[in-house]
């Protein structure tokens, strides 16, 4: 698997040379943007992509009309974790076909001559990204939960999307990582470090879910460098061996013990 030094890549499947170089001219420092040839090459490169990948691709590659979009309907169901933005073109049909885009788990949609822009680029990724673990947070934590909280670790989860460092979460809530610090120790959470650890745990355990996914797999997905990694993290923090967690129930596991801690 092809990596940025950041972890943060863009997966582009797009026929048109011009947009494709139009995306990698648009893309903030630090991100990675690897052409792709086709859809299997897509899937192959997704196996192991990191959290803060994102999926650039046009519906219809490889056909011309919205039935081509079946293969696109299949990758975003086996790879419902990645975040996907369409790229369409305007036309009779285009709310329709956006509807079904969005049943079918598209996280953001770029209009040809409207909003592949620069601007509209960078904005659909920056949207795109976190999508999962946002939906994870809202998946898991309990309503009870005091506002102030929820916001912290709603931008823990954008953090590791981002990149996953306590710099990162600092920026997405405009303060210093002193100022983070402080912050958790007043919300009673724990350091910034191990919030940010606990959102890869979680994430991990979401993985986890899908048998058909190998521990390795969700590893290099969750930005441990080694299976090994994972395996002693998903240990400290949940005293668990990977076969033993998926046995219990990866997510409901991982949960539970999250929200003790909390």
């Amino acid at each position: 698997m092809i990596r940025s030094a950041s972890g943060r890549q863009v997966l582009l499947l797009h026929p048109d040379t011009a947009f494709q170089e139009r995306v990698r001219s648009s893309l903030p420092e630090g991100f990675g943007c690897w052409t792709l040839p086709d859809w299997q090459a897509l899937r192959e490169t997704a196996r192991d992509a990191s959290p803060s990948t994102v999926a650039i691709v046009d519906p219809l590659f490889g056909g011309d009309d919205p039935a081509a979009a079946g293969e696109l309907r299949d990758f975003l169901s086996r790879y419902s974790w990645l975040p996907v933005v369409a790229v369409v073109r305007a036309g009779p049909d285009t709310l329709d076909f956006l509807r079904a885009l969005g049943r079918w788990g598209v996280s953001e949609v770029i209009v040809e001559g409207v909003e592949d822009t620069p601007a509209g680029i960078v904005k659909a990724i920056r949207f795109a990204q976190g999508k999962l673990l946002q939906g994870l947070m809202e998946e898991v934590l309990p309503s009870y939960l005091p506002g102030r909280v929820r916001r912290l670790l709603f931008a823990a989860a954008e953090a590791v999307s981002a990149g996953g460092h306590s710099p990162d979460l600092a920026a997405i809530l405009g303060v210093t990582e002193t100022t983070v610090i402080r912050r958790c120790e007043r919300l009673r959470l724990p350091p910034p470090r191990r919030v940010l650890a606990w959102m890869r745990v979680l994430l991990a355990a979401r993985l986890l879910e899908d048998e058909g996914r190998t521990s390795q797999a969700v590893a290099y997905a969750c930005g441990y460098a080694t299976e090994a990694g994972l395996r002693r993290v998903v240990q400290n923090f949940l005293g668990l061996g990977i076969t033993e967690l998926r046995r219990r129930g990866a997510l409901r596991t991982a949960t539970a013990t999250f929200l003790a801690e909390l």
